[in-house]
């Protein structure tokens, strides 16, 4: 039931505790400047062979259209030059005409001939040993970036392409290849562009892998001639079957080097063994630990109690060698872990002894940090394991019921809905003009054939919930009876599982329109029927465990063999000279040592407007005039809390009692800020409580101006923001300035490029983002703000909030302690203190109580209801 990435598998083959610490963690949400400019050559290499058109004028459009798609990427990387991302992109051509006019028959370098072309295409593709070498002609593209999810071989990922050709071994008549000559099959290709040509067991591994998958998916090709199978579920498709080969394609701006892998059974049975492995190392890994049952005779029931100190992570272990350690990507994250876990100190529990190479990359890591805060990364490692083993959240675990069975246990699944081809001619022409890959608003309506006819808006489904669509139901049977009545001497084929992902546009009573990508629409028929998961996304943990790390070693720079010298001293005073590292380290005495005090500087009331003070009043409604009339305006203790905001040199807690005026207090902040010349981020764990203050701010008058076009930008996916606030997005805006320089007022640019996006950003004076996206944005990738301001502070997990606040000097909690916790599914993690947010750990006694500004008058509430909560919450 664990579904896990062929990569995963292959990464095994190098190091299991690598695989296992990407399984953890997942990604970033950042790449390296050489991964992204890797993904955008995938992207043109692909978009080639799906239009059949390598010339120049087209490549061009092409790399132009995918440097707009990869935007945010670029911003993230640090690349905001159009041409230089071009030129990094477009120089891989030459290499794909010379692949594609080698292995197709299309003339792809000659627009408009791809279909007409008598070019007799294939080529010879060596194999790893004479013995494997094959033929391969490619006639056709089945599809790229296909989503292959297997849940028989507990497998999930996307094939880079995957292309309908022949394939036939060249010594045919030996007994290696016998029976095994395959026309029309399904063939894998994976792609990989690095500078590397040589063929890595781990790359082998990944493509055996997929081999695997697309013949579970598609089934096998069959010998000789194929068989078609008239399938009135996937029109104008023949079943050709999957070959149980693939090519393995090294592709530079250098030159091109393709491989023939055909793995063998033996290299299956190994494979899978492999992914049975990493799924019992990263399930151990996640496995509830320092727990025990103990009975309570009194009322003669047990219970599970919480041990301390917790032990250390099941990890497997570090690697022999640290040659490979020093160059992985992954060094940081689990140098972390093995100083965590005591490899870092020879005295700690259960401490492996490490040799001396890896006991320097620990150091280099990890050197800087103290026992409290290995204690501090150890406890909430723990609890979000807990946390996580209590929630599981698998798409495969929704697919063990039928799918009425899973609407009705708990409304996470929409059974037997059909496609509404009445509004599928409107989403075809609502998708990316350009050709590339887009996205499209696909209506699905209940089928007067479902069980249910409960109104799906009675479900769990909401706008910009994720979802998975596939088909509904496995069974071949009727497709066997079919072929049986036909009297085919065919072999039966499995039925075609279709499987999408997307995200969730609007819902109705009896229909629900969901947002697909533009490829995935040819594949849909509305002889189908369907059934809709909510697919309840498991990255959640790993970017909690992310936030953990990054919160301790996100400064420190990458290791290098010249460290290799250095003391543990120098070590340390790598990360001394840096604005990230000096306030990396204010955090870990605020909040782990709890120490020292924060510091605050004297402020009153007629220091906020006196003469001395410069005034930016270049945003609208931060003017000071307006600014000294609204204060005016607010109660004593709104006053007291914006004096101590802006005191505040570390951090500020606003304890805001229920009705008592928080998001006014924070609106009227957040002017003030920007009118003293700083910048704010403002944040919360949900997109509708940014919406709202962002919302509030447009309306105490906060709007563009000449001088600041843009004050206030908007982080995030339209489909999870409010209607009020699409103009904020930063796409939108980038996308509108690029209209206006261009003179164009049609819809031309959907997507913008890097720099007009990281020119929007930049400028902002007020960022809204969510929590959770905040660490993860790659817009926000090495932007600074001043002050981050945290709504609803007191539902928010520790680790949870630890990205946002990173991003500035200093910070502002909001909220109510006393009111709704973080929401925790665990009682056990519960118990061990899970639920006490980062609010609450620095109000109360041991934390800083001094640095509480309450707002305690209120508005909202009947008076007796105010004083029942008095009494019962507040203690008077």
């Amino acid at each position: 039931d664990e579904l896990i990435t062929p990569t995963l598998v292959s990464e095994a083959v190098k190091c299991p505790r690598l695989a296992v610490l990407q399984s953890r963690l997942g990604s970033t949400g950042l790449s390296a400047k050489s991964a992204v400019f890797g993904t955008l050559r995938h992207d043109l290499f692909e978009r080639c062979l799906r239009e059949k058109d390598t010339s120049r004028r087209s490549a061009a459009l092409f790399t132009r259209d995918i440097i707009r798609n990869n935007a945010e990427a670029l911003v993230g990387c640090g690349v905001t030059d159009r041409k230089e991302a071009f030129g990094e992109v477009i120089k891989t051509l030459p290499q794909i005409q010379s692949f594609l006019d080698m292995y197709t028959s299309w003339n792809a370098t000659k627009k408009g001939q791809g279909m007409t072309s008598t070019k007799h295409g294939g080529a010879l593709l060596k194999g790893m040993f004479p013995l494997y070498d094959a033929f391969l002609s490619i006639d056709e593209v089945f599809a790229t970036e296909e989503w292959a999810l297997v849940p028989e071989l507990g497998l999930k990922g996307n094939v880079d392409a995957t292309v309908l050709g022949r394939i036939k071994p060249v010594q045919s008549s030996t007994a290696l290849s016998a029976g095994t000559d395959e026309r029309d099959a399904l063939v894998p290709v994976e792609l990989k562009t690095g500078h590397n040509q040589n063929a890595q067991h781990n790359h082998l591994a990944q493509l055996s892998v997929y081999t695997i998958m697309l013949r579970a998916r598609h089934g096998s090709a069959s010998n000789g001639d194929a068989c078609s199978i008239n399938n009135e579920e996937t029109p104008n498709l023949i079943e050709r079957g999957a070959a149980s080969s693939g090519m393995l394609l090294y592709l530079n701006d250098k030159s091109f080097c393709a491989k023939h892998v055909k793995p063998s059974l033996s290299d299956i049975k190994t494979l899978v063994g492999q992914r049975n492995g990493i799924v019992c190392d990263v399930l151990n890994a996640a496995r509830p630990r320092g727990i025990a049952l103990k009975y309570d005779e009194g009322n003669n029931k047990s219970k599970v109690v919480v041990n301390e100190p917790p032990p250390p992570s099941a990890l497997p272990p570090l690697l022999s060698s640290t040659s490979s350690c020093e160059r992985c990507y992954k060094n940081r994250e689990c140098m972390m872990y093995t100083s965590a876990d005591g490899a870092g100190n020879e005295t700690s529990f259960n401490a492996p002894r490490t040799n001396l190479p890896h006991r320097r990359l620990i150091d280099h890591f990890t050197g800087h940090l103290t026992g409290t805060d290995l204690e501090y990364f150890r406890k909430w490692d723990r609890l979000i394991d807990l946390e996580r083993h209590a929630s599981p959240s698998d798409i495969a675990k929704s697919w063990l019921y039928d799918s009425d069975e899973k609407e009705a246990k708990d409304g996470k699944c929409i059974s037997s809905v059909i496609l509404d081809v009445t509004h599928l001619s409107a989403a075809l022409v609502k998708t990316n003009d350009s050709g590339i890959d887009g996205d499209a608003t696909i209506r699905f309506r209940r089928s007067s054939e479902s069980k249910s006819k409960q109104p799906i808006t009675n479900l769990h489904f909401e706008k910009g919930s994720y979802v998975t669509i596939r088909t509904d139901g496995a069974s071949s049977s009727a497709q066997s009876q079919r072929m049986q009545q036909s009297g085919s001497k065919c072999r039966t084929k499995r039925r075609r599982i279709l499987i999408f992902r997307g995200s969730v546009a609007s819902v109705a009573e009896t229909s629900i329109d969901v947002i697909l990508q533009q490829k995935d629409i040819s594949r849909l028929s509305s002889k189908t029927m369907f059934r809709i998961d909510r697919d309840e996304l498991s990255n959640g943990a790993g970017l909690l465990l992310q936030n953990l790390v990054n919160f301790f070693t996100l400064d420190i720079p990458p290791f290098s063999t010249e460290a290799l010298g250095q003391t543990p001293l120098k070590m340390k005073q790598l990360t001394q000279n840096t604005d990230s590292s000096a306030r990396r380290r204010r955090l870990t005495n605020s909040i782990i040592r709890l120490e020292p005090p924060p510091r605050f500087s004297a402020v009153s009331e007629e220091d906020l407007f006196s003469e001395g003070v410069s005034f930016h009043d270049f945003v609208a409604g931060c003017d000071k005039s307006s600014l000294k009339r609204d204060f005016a305006k607010l109660n004593s203790d709104q006053k007291a809390a914006v004096l101590k905001v802006i005191a505040a040199e570390d951090f500020a807690i606003i304890q805001g009692l229920p009705g008592t005026g928080k998001s006014a207090t924070i609106v009227f902040l957040t002017r003030l800020l920007v009118a003293r010349g700083k910048r704010v981020l403002l944040t919360s764990y949900t997109h509708s409580a940014v919406d709202n203050l962002l919302c509030k701010l447009m309306d105490s008058g906060v709007n563009s101006s000449d001088l600041a076009p843009n004050p206030i930008v908007r982080i995030g996916r339209e489909s999870s923001c409010h209607s009020n606030v699409h103009t904020l997005l930063a796409q939108n805006i980038a996308c509108e300035a690029e209209r206006q320089e261009s003179n164009i007022s049609s819809s031309t640019f959907t997507k913008p490029n890097a720099d007009v996006l990281f020119n929007v950003v930049s400028s902002a004076r007020v960022v809204g983002v969510s929590a959770l996206t905040a660490p993860r944005s790659p817009l926000l990738a090495g932007q600074k703000f001043d002050v981050v301001i945290v709504d609803e502070a007191g539902q928010i997990s520790q680790p949870a909030i630890l990205g946002a606040i990173m991003a500035a000097d200093s910070f502002v909690l909001v909220g109510d302690h006393m009111q709704l916790p973080p929401l925790v599914v665990s009682e056990v993690a519960d118990q061990a203190g899970y639920g006490i947010s980062m609010l609450m750990h620095l109000a109360e006694a041991r934390g800083f109580p001094d640095a509480v500004a309450k707002l305690t008058m209120q508005y909202r509430m009947n008076e007796d209801i105010c004083h029942f909560s008095n009494i019962v919450a507040y203690k008077g």
